[in-house]
């Protein structure tokens, strides 16, 4: 389970324009790779424990594991 003090602090960001949108983007993608390149690697390479473990499908799962460009087949069993 994720608690407050796991997280990084965000800095205060100077402006509320378009640039501080991308860096939230940014650091929501990023946080989202770790997750799940870290259960990835504990369940090695199981989509439907990883999901079970964060809590979403595993549908969302590969959507997420496609658009962050993460090869789940490096973390199966045969490549630990």
């Amino acid at each position: 389970m994720i608690r407050g003090h796991d997280l990084r602090p965000l800095p205060l960001l100077a402006s509320h324009g378009a640039h501080s949108g991308g860096l939230l983007k940014a650091r929501v993608s990023q946080l989202d790779r770790d997750l799940i390149v870290d259960a990835l690697r504990t369940y090695r390479g199981s989509v439907t424990a990883t999901a079970k473990h964060l809590g979403i499908t595993p549908r969302m799962i590969r959507y997420k594991v496609k658009k962050l460009g993460i090869d789940s087949r490096q973390f199966s069993e045969s490549q630990v």
